[in-house]
């Protein structure tokens, strides 16, 4: 019964999401789609149409096994693999498409597709308890205390009406606790014994970061409330006690089929993978860096010469001078929130090539991309490279080792 239930609020929270960011999947938007190699690049837009197809497909068969077989049928199995074939297709030809959600719903896909229902629900719980893990990791670092970390504790703050007077050595303490206290929930989960004042802890982590970001708070964009949503719901699935410890113990000592040990080798080393994300090999996303500010980035400044080469449906992007400056900076989260209703990837590769392909797609010729390097986790403090030159745009898209160029 729960592993049918993960199915159904997994399905519904895909496509829900899918359909929220509708026109991230489609050809039809103006923000630049950077594919994972460059041998992508020019091939036609009805390809990645076959992708959307088979994942549109894939769901409609899982969820026509709901009524016609048992959990864990051959045909289920077999609906999941191709729905998470077509997810990895639909991202392979723009990075951007790789959200958190997206990643998940890969790696659901592959436990429902290729294990044994026991061995899928547990594989699901370390899962879980994996993204709370290196969520909370990602966040110990100055960046973030100094950073989002205060822009969550001002939404939480707004949506409870809260105006303390608070220093702000004590505002930086207050939001550590936040990824103490996600750490402090992972552990409480891994821990059978614990497990359900884990599962408290969430709701109240979740029910706080939706007032923080909700209507009340930050009023952010409904897919990230809804994934919020779905951690609640799935939460309750994968960690709520349904039976007696005894009786658990009783069944996992005899179990009716002897699980495969492969697909387990795979969800290790997706979990050990998301590690190297703290030496700067593993992306930021696929890593759990949920809100983690540290990571390289990449800022596009246009000239205020040459503000009338962009469209006017863009010129409200633009930041005002500073100063005596010239130079105007273009925001492109914004841009990707209004063109997909998505977040931007996190990652200076992508930022670098949206950047370019912007430069070439209004032909500026006044260029000022900066690279912010990774920075410390102690002191916050980057490395910064600017460059002016098309020459030096194209020497340091060789630093990359995926794509940087535009479909």
């Amino acid at each position: 019964m729960r592993l049918r239930l993960l199915e159904i609020v997994t399905i519904l929270m895909l496509g829900i999401e899918m359909l929220l960011t509708r026109h991230l999947w489609g050809t039809s938007h103006v923000y630049p789609r950077v594919p994972f190699f460059s041998g992508l690049v020019n091939l036609p837009g009805w390809i990645e149409w076959l992708g959307l197809g088979c994942v549109i497909i894939a769901a409609v068969l899982v969820a026509l096994s709901w009524f016609i077989q048992k959990e864990s049928s051959k045909f289920s199995r077999t609906a999941w693999i191709f729905l998470g074939i077509g997810l990895i297709w639909l991202v392979l030809f723009d990075q951007h498409r790789f959200q958190t959600w997206i990643w998940q719903a890969i790696l659901y896909a592959f436990c429902l597709g290729v294990m044994k229902r026991e061995q899928s629900l547990r594989w699901m719980q370390y899962l879980t308890i994996g993204i709370y893990f290196y969520s909370a990791v990602s966040k110990l670092d100055a960046s973030f205390a100094n950073s989002y970390g205060q822009i969550i504790l001002d939404g939480l703050l707004q949506a409870l009406h809260l105006q303390p007077g608070w220093s702000q050595q004590a505002r930086w303490g207050i939001v550590l606790c936040f990824p103490l206290f996600e750490l402090l929930l992972a552990i409480l989960l891994l821990i059978p014994r614990s497990r359900f004042v884990g599962l408290l802890f969430s709701y109240l982590m979740h029910i706080a970061l939706f007032l923080a970001l909700g209507p009340w708070g930050l009023n952010h964009q409904t897919p990230v409330l809804m994934w919020n949503i779905f951690f609640i719901v799935q939460n309750s699935i994968l960690f709520w006690p349904a039976r007696s410890e005894k009786h658990a113990r009783i069944t996992e000592a005899q179990p009716a089929n002897k699980p495969t040990r492969w697909p387990a080798y795979v969800m290790t080393l997706s979990l050990i993978f998301s590690a190297t994300e703290w030496f700067d090999l593993c992306d930021i996303w696929p890593g759990w860096g949920l809100y983690s500010a540290r990571g390289a980035r990449v800022v596009f400044f246009v000239d205020e010469s040459e503000v009338d080469k962009i469209p006017d449906e863009m010129k409200h992007l633009l930041a005002a001078p500073v100063f005596e400056h010239s130079w105007r900076k273009l925001d492109c989260h914004r841009f990707s929130f209004e063109e997909t209703n998505s977040p931007s990837y996190p990652e200076d590769r992508t930022q670098f090539a949206v950047a370019v392909a912007l430069i070439e797609r209004f032909d500026l010729q006044k260029i000022r991309v900066v690279h912010h390097n990774t920075a410390n986790r102690l002191t916050g403090k980057r490395e910064l490279t600017e460059l002016n030159r098309l020459q030096d745009l194209e020497k340091f898209s060789k630093r990359f080792f995926f794509s940087t160029k535009v479909r």
